[in-house]
């Protein structure tokens, strides 16, 4: 994963696309840009639908070194996947989201059941209940939160 300003790159290098192929269902519900949380996740997802991929690209080099020539050639694998460990999931999201998760804070959860839903591997800051797409990581309080709450 890079980003740099607006723009951000996602990239897994050893499935010729396969784990894109399936990533792409994702991304085509998104509206609108994502958030550094979000862009996390999606990384996540990545890495998660690679290590499902039943078959990976073989990849073979070749050199000719007396004309300075280097080849790739590689054996693209049919995209399918193996059944999916969401457990695997919950790990990719916790190593990359590690660091954000003292100052998360949901209006449903506590910090401690949010956290076991990212282990489990069924937390999402991309999609609410509905499948229409978070607008930012930061939702508002419903209104019957924000009647609930102190700070009030």
């Amino acid at each position: 994963m890079l980003r740099m300003g607006e723009f951000a790159f996602l990239a897994a290098y050893n499935d010729g696309g396969g784990a894109a192929l399936f990533l792409k269902q994702k991304l085509d519900r998104i509206t609108g840009p994502v958030s550094g949380v979000q862009l996390r996740e999606l990384a996540g997802e990545l890495g998660f639908l690679n290590v499902h991929l039943e078959e990976h690209t073989e990849l073979q080099s070749s050199f000719n070194l007396q004309q300075e020539l280097h080849g790739i050639e590689g054996k693209t694998a049919w995209a399918e996947l193996n059944p999916l460990d969401y457990a695997v999931r919950g790990q990719f999201m916790h190593y990359l989201l590690r660091g954000n998760l003292p100052m998360m804070r949901s209006h449903k959860f506590s910090s401690a059941e949010m956290e076991a839903q990212m282990m489990a591997g069924c937390l999402t800051f991309l999609f609410d209940e509905n499948g229409k797409f978070f607008e930012g990581s930061i939702a508002p309080a419903p209104p019957e939160a924000e009647s609930e709450s102190p700070l009030r």
